[in-house]
């Protein structure tokens, strides 16, 4: 179904039936920290918090902060509540696709986190979003899900047919609604010239109260366009903004922050970003180039 039409709750229904079975645990994969983050505060909706789990290379630093906002101190209880996520072993965990894949791909030794693995069902997000190499470490995972009987669900938009291909997964049965995409959620204009073209256009939107989002194909050429926009129309910096995937961690937790903020605060702005966006963020804009 299209992106913001309800997938998220969908694979989570999907889940939730299956868990009545002979599983007891939820997994639920994204491609980036962000998104996973994101995910994890709004699993908390649907479950209890001391039952949902986060995991990827910076989830311990992520969950210090919001433990530490609650509660005024790290001590020893989130200590041991950690080392209980870290393993998959909260009934719902959210992780980033390679965190699980380091855990799984090599099913070897029998140790608490493939116990927990062989005892969940597996929703796998954004799947057309990986490279080749990924894909390779994927189809191999899906393999050994088949081989133990472990449950999975694989989320996107639109799956093209040479993922399908690669995966191994044109015989998967399909779960869609098709008049969700009878619906218009947005207005598509085509211009017959590049962007480049027409900066004055984008600047005449952003007058007219609107937040506008623009995607380049390459970081010289969103770079090039955040400096033009900027001294061409002198902007500050919380009227533009510049995202790509060359900042360092620290500077890009910070940018997601202030785009989160200056959407919440309704204020016109422009982000100009690479396609990383569409994967890293989970955000609306009134207009988008």
């Amino acid at each position: 179904i299209p992106t913001g039409e309800g997938k998220t709750e969908g694979s989570l229904l999907w889940a939730i039936r299956n868990i009545y079975n002979k599983n007891t645990k939820i997994i639920y994969t994204l491609p980036t920290q962000t998104t996973s983050n994101k995910l994890y505060e709004r699993v908390q909706n649907f479950f209890d918090k001391k039952e949902c789990g986060l995991i990827h290379s910076n989830a311990e630093i992520f969950l210090e902060k919001v433990y530490e906002k609650e509660n005024g101190v790290v001590d020893e209880d989130f200590k041991s509540d950690f080392l209980i996520s870290k393993s998959f072993n909260k009934p719902v965990t959210v992780s980033t696709i390679d965190s699980l894949l380091k855990y799984f791909i090599n099913i070897g030794r029998f140790n608490i986190a493939t116990k927990n693995f062989l005892n969940s069902v597996i929703i796998i997000d954004e799947v057309h979003s990986y490279d080749f190499k990924l894909m390779g470490f994927l189809k191999r995972f899906l393999e050994l899900c088949c081989e133990y009987d472990v449950k999975v669900c694989l989320m996107s938009a639109s799956i093209p047919n040479k993922i399908k291909e690669l995966l191994n997964i044109k015989n998967y049965p399909v779960i869609t609604q098709n008049n969700l995409f009878k619906k218009k959620a947005n207005k598509i204009i085509k211009r017959d010239y590049e962007l480049n073209n027409d900066f004055d256009f984008i600047f005449e939107k952003f007058q007219e109260s609107k937040n506008i989002l623009i995607i380049r194909n390459s970081i010289k050429s969103a770079a090039d366009t955040y400096k033009y926009l900027k001294e061409k129309f002198s902007l500050n910096n919380e009227e533009i903004m510049l995202y790509h995937s060359t900042f360092k961690k620290i500077d890009k937790q910070k940018k997601e922050a202030l785009i989160f903020e200056s959407l919440a605060s309704k204020k016109p702005f422009i982000l100009v970003a690479t396609q990383i966006v569409e994967i890293s963020l989970d955000i609306d804009f009134d207009i988008m180039f």
